[in-house]
């Protein structure tokens, strides 16, 4: 009986022995899968911080943009109002010059006009002192 209890306590040994390498197998699992969780969980902070990080920046860039995108509409808005007083000056200007294209043709053909009337009147003058030299000979 004594070597029965021996055989058993040999056996029940054995068995704690195989029991205290598994449980230090499992134990070393654990440890790993623990250190394997904190890793993670310190990555997903890392990307949790990068993300609040790229969302800012893209708040930021986004308001900079539309401040940029006011900024050229109110510019497009002044030079397409420039463009259009410019436009607006240049018809005037264009009326202008035709007013004084037509001022000038009708001065033009005043002084032709003048013109004429002087040329008649040197001519009735050549002709009258002609007339009165000729009378004047006739009298003498």
């Amino acid at each position: 009986q004594v070597q029965s209890l021996r055989t058993k306590l040999a056996e029940s040994s054995a068995a704690y022995t195989a029991l205290e390498k598994d449980n230090m197998r499992l134990q070393a699992q654990r440890d790993a899968a623990d250190s394997s969780c904190a890793n993670l969980q310190k990555e997903v902070e890392k990307l949790k911080q990068q993300s609040e990080t790229l969302q800012s920046s893209l708040v930021s860039e986004r308001s900079r943009l539309d401040a940029e995108l006011r900024g050229e509409k109110s510019a497009r808005s002044s030079a397409v109002a420039e463009a259009n007083a410019l436009l607006e000056e240049i018809a005037r200007l264009k009326a202008n010059l035709e007013k004084e294209r037509s001022q000038r043709s009708a001065d033009g053909q005043e002084v032709n006009d003048l013109r004429k009337k002087i040329t008649g009147l040197r001519a009735d003058m050549e002709q009258g002192r002609a007339e009165r030299d000729t009378a004047a000979q006739t009298q003498r």
